[in-house]
């Protein structure tokens, strides 16, 4: 991951990540996450711990028989220096919660037990600190909602400028 240079450019990247998920997917949403410290390595380990640990949730629910639809997660990091380790993940909603047989609330727990467990796994030494994490949820199922959640979202992602994106399928 490269951080961007040109302001422009950054505004445009942003742009077309938050864009490209949100039409990719009916129901997109967004965890904004601040982990507190950023060391050598974090972002890079994070993004793959959550990877793993997401995977294995999407197998434990195809193991159950529930419905599990794919998903890119794609990631926007605001570039270092900076104090804390802040990150956006947009993902498929549908990807571990399915709106006819999940219960959203304890869908949204799930994922945000997940990211808290993979800040321990990064980051032992200081296993008291837990992630902040806010929800951003584009539902274009909804279209009366959509727009203003669209632009929740984006306005979240230029909160992250300057900025650093990564996909990972």
């Amino acid at each position: 991951m490269e951080p961007l240079t040109d302001k422009r450019a950054e505004i445009q990247q942003i742009k077309r990540v938050v864009q490209q998920a949100v039409d990719q997917y009916p129901r997109l949403i967004g965890f904004l996450i601040t982990l507190p410290n950023r060391v050598q390595n974090t972002v890079q380990l994070f993004q793959n711990t959550v990877y793993q640990l997401l995977n294995d949730l999407v197998v434990t629910r195809q193991m159950s028989g529930k419905q599990v639809s794919p998903t890119i997660l794609r990631w926007v990091w605001e570039a270092p220096p900076a104090q804390v380790c802040r990150g956006l993940l947009l993902m498929n909603q549908d990807t571990f919660c399915h709106p006819r047989h999940d219960i959203f609330v304890d869908c949204i727990e799930t994922i945000e037990v997940l990211l808290h467990k993979a800040r321990r796994i990064i980051n032992r030494t200081q296993l008291d600190i837990t992630p902040r994490i806010s929800l951003y949820r584009v539902d274009r199922t909804r279209p009366e909602q959509s727009d203003t959640q669209y632009t929740h979202l984006q306005n979240c992602a230029f909160s992250l400028l300057p900025a650093v994106t990564a996909l990972r399928l």
